[in-house]
């Protein structure tokens, strides 16, 4: 609060409400509040999973209210994006993100108290920014066909670095994903 007389109250803090599809936003929301600690007056997750598109429309602007808020959105379009783009259709106290991921909602906890316009501008940038590939390095050697992640030499298989157990099961065998029988 400002106690100094005429001076303009102090803007309340932006409600982060996460609208994806299935259980995508409860997991990102759950490991922001283990991160953080922050809790559910912060960041509010709403799922797509079993709402039609007039539920789900329900369901965000109840947890929207009236005070400002950032809706973020697994993608930019779909139901969850078309329920975030209704809420916030009027210009004023609310805006939404599509794409988002982990470092945004991590910043967005800890400067929520920015102005809105702000605020959107500084997570877009820690988003795009997060967004990474990792490098190789240039004297490692490109990965074969037969191994396309790289990772052949990496491999042990039975007899603990004896190259003629690795030589004897090609690689993209030692890489297969087979169901578990039984």
């Amino acid at each position: 609060m400002n106690d100094e007389e005429g001076a303009p109250p102090e803007p309340e803090p932006v409600l982060g409400i996460l609208v994806t599809h299935g259980a995508m936003a409860q997991g990102m929301v759950d490991a922001v509040r283990k991160i953080t600690g922050f809790g559910e007056d912060v960041l509010v997750a709403v799922s797509n999973d079993g709402r039609g598109p007039d539920a789900l429309l329900k369901a965000v602007q109840e947890v929207a209210g009236t005070g400002p808020a950032i809706i973020f959105t697994d993608l930019p379009s779909g139901s969850c994006a078309m329920a975030a783009r209704f809420v916030c259709r009027d210009p004023g106290n609310r805006s939404v993100l599509f794409g988002t991921n982990l470092p945004m909602l991590l910043d967005f906890v800890f400067h929520r108290d920015l102005a809105l316009d702000e605020l959107v501008e500084r997570l877009l940038k820690r988003g795009r920014s997060e967004i990474r590939s990792l490098e190789r390095p240039a004297n490692r050697a490109a990965p074969r066909a037969d191994d396309p992640c790289g990772d052949a030499e990496a491999d042990i298989g039975p007899g603990e670095g004896s190259s003629a157990s690795a030589d004897a099961q090609p690689a993209a065998d030692r890489h297969a994903h087979r169901p578990v029988s039984g």
